[in-house]
């Protein structure tokens, strides 16, 4: 979903992330140390995802990768309900 979600908005799917986690009003801590991926991270100050795409994104499962885990396989670091994003 967060694939389809950046060619719609014609972003990276890193973008995507970076820009939900800052309008649900968290800070991304981002790091790279690759200049093209530093000013692809500055974009997402360009662009915002739509409600809908809001929406679908807040229904994906949940999954912290927080912990240096892969999201897609991480268990979960705290019930959704107490989650702060």
């Amino acid at each position: 979903m967060i694939r389809e979600i950046a060619r719609e908005a014609g972003v990276s799917p890193a973008q995507v992330c970076i820009r939900f986690a800052l309008q649900k009003g968290a800070v991304p801590l981002v790091k790279s140390a690759d200049p093209q991926r530093m000013r692809d991270n500055a974009v997402v100050f360009a662009f915002s995802l739509n409600a809908e795409q809001m929406k679908r994104l807040e229904s994906l499962p949940y999954k912290s990768g927080w912990s240096g885990e892969h999201p897609d396989t991480a268990i979960p670091l705290c019930p959704p309900e107490k989650h702060y994003l």
